[in-house]
């Protein structure tokens, strides 16, 4: 996850003892594993588009608008509009102590006023209040990060449908129109016979090197037939190359009735391979599940399961 921290003061105000807060607030963060991005400070007089190329350089999941002080929001607004593609956090800090007497920079009366004057031009920033050794201001932050950059993610996101929609599942089919417009997501169609037709060029040593890679990895029952692992691996070795060539991030096939009748074979295994392996898989065509899969594959970094109910009690 990428955060880029714009530190925002007045330049009538106290920076020095607002600095200490910005040096917390980002060891902080990369405690956290966030890779943070700080930019030059903006004043009231500072050019803006400078700072707004050193952001856009970065590519971060989320600008963080870090208020030191009490601040005048227009060189803010300026920004926020060079940087309207991006997911925005105001951070706030409220009064802490010192020489035990409540203090202030003037951070958070110039905090609200930021996301006030935010929200009057058409943003919807994400407003966060607390000192940075605070956890409940720094998890805000962070979980923020972490959906802005899963939501980037997903824009970014091409998934492989092999065949269509199966068995008519209403549920499974969507529009690649308003999937591109509205998630970013890209769907390629792979016909089902191109498929069949790679499986021919698998070369059989490649398969048992498949093979006995999955024996030493995986527990495999028993009665499993060596025939059966041997179709596996071929059928994941051309899942594999098309994912590598394509630069898919997920793929979902359409096993019902080609591979189960015409190839007398379904794909879990593969695809269940490939999902150990980091690509978000499914069957049956259904792209809105391999959608949904891939955010939360975006959030938690983990191998995302999927199944068929069979039972309510």
């Amino acid at each position: 996850m990428k955060a880029a921290l714009i530190p925002l003061y007045h330049s009538d105000y106290p920076f020095e003892r607002a600095a200490s807060f910005l040096e917390e607030a980002v060891h902080r963060l990369k405690r956290r594993k966030l890779e943070v991005l700080v930019t030059s400070k903006v004043s009231e007089s500072s050019e803006t588009r400078r700072v707004a190329r050193e952001v856009l350089n970065f590519d971060p999941d989320a600008v963080i608008f870090f208020v030191l002080t009490w601040i005048e929001a227009p060189a803010a607004v300026s920004l926020a509009r060079e940087l309207s593609s991006y997911p925005m956090i105001v951070w706030g800090l409220r009064m802490y102590y010192e020489n035990g007497r409540r203090e202030s920079t003037g951070s958070l009366p110039g905090a609200a006023v930021l996301k006030a004057s935010l929200e009057a031009v058409g943003y919807r920033p994400k407003f966060v209040v607390g000192l940075p050794d605070e956890a409940e201001a720094l998890d805000d932050v962070y979980r923020y990060c972490l959906v802005a950059s899963a939501v980037k993610k997903l824009s970014r996101s091409k998934i492989g449908l092999v065949g269509y929609a199966s068995m008519g599942m209403y549920t499974a089919m969507f529009d690649p129109i308003s999937m591109r417009s509205r998630l970013g997501v890209d769907v390629v169609h792979i016909d089902t016979s191109s498929i069949f037709k790679e499986l021919h060029g698998i070369k059989e040593d490649e398969a048992l090197k498949a093979v006995e890679g999955w024996k030493k990895k995986y527990f495999i029952e028993s009665d499993v037939r060596e025939e059966d692992l041997f179709m596996a691996a071929k059928i994941y070795l051309v899942f594999k190359k098309l994912v590598e060539e394509l630069r898919l991030e997920g793929l979902t096939v359409k096993c019902q009735y080609e591979f189960s009748k015409d190839l007398g074979f379904v794909p879990c295994v593969p695809i269940s391979v490939l999902a150990d392996e980091g690509v978000v898989c499914s069957c049956e065509g259904d792209v809105p599940l391999t959608v949904t899969m891939l955010v939360f594959h975006y959030l938690t970094k983990q191998p995302i399961y999927y199944g068929d109910l069979v039972d309510i009690r």
